[in-house]
């Protein structure tokens, strides 16, 4: 009577045994997950953000292919007039370059106009008469320096305003012939591409083709 007493109490044990266990694999399966407070840290999984990259001081083109390359957006946040970049640079941006945010978000730019003055940004170089092009030592920049009797240089007017693209164009009395295409990323009214290219000498009255952003109405 002993042995069965002893038996059934073994048999009742286990059978305890394995009710608590199952019960507290439940419990952390479906219960405790679902308290406020019980539920368990999540595991550690690598930071989703990434680094912004450092774009000031580059051209617009360039800073933008930086920026989607990165998985980012570039957002044109306006235009500034600032002797320490050249029109067309960075000058600003917004998140800071190192600044760690998650993929897709807007990197916001600020672009420089340049100095203030146009005619002190776009002053060339005087040549003694008793020079030529081709007897000078130095060779021209391909910019807006000119060349002696009808012919002149093309100036570098991409990544500006189209005022002020102009305004150079004419001052070395060439003709600004402008055709539009849309582009979201860019600022209305910024030349994107010129022809002929900087530095090609051209007859005065010549004509140079830009395209313009130009963003629907």
């Amino acid at each position: 009577m002993a042995r069965s007493q002893d038996s059934s109490f073994f048999v009742a044990f286990l059978t305890a045994l394995v009710v608590s266990a199952g019960t507290t694999v439940l419990m952390q399966m479906f219960v405790l997950p679902r308290i406020p407070g019980f539920a368990q840290a999540p595991s550690a999984t690598p930071d989703a953000n990434i680094p912004v990259p450092p774009v000031v001081g580059l051209p617009l083109t360039q800073a933008r292919a930086m920026i989607q390359e990165t998985g980012f957006r570039m957002k044109l946040a306006g235009q500034e007039h600032d002797r320490s970049q050249p029109a067309g640079n960075i000058l600003k941006q917004t998140p800071p370059a190192g600044i760690r945010i998650p993929k897709q978000s807007d990197i916001n730019v600020t672009v420089s106009l340049g100095p203030a003055n146009p005619s002190a940004a776009t002053a060339s170089p005087t040549l003694s008469p008793s020079l030529t092009p081709s007897a000078s030592t130095n060779t021209p920049s391909p910019q807006e320096s000119p060349l002696i009797g009808d012919s002149v240089r093309a100036p570098r007017v991409t990544q500006m305003n189209l005022a002020r693209a102009k305004q150079i164009i004419e001052k070395l009395g060439l003709v600004a012939s402008v055709s539009f295409q849309q582009d979201d990323d860019i600022s209305p009214n910024w030349v994107l591409t010129q022809t002929p290219p900087p530095g090609k000498v051209l007859k005065r009255g010549s004509k140079i083709y830009l395209v313009v952003n130009k963003h629907e109405d």
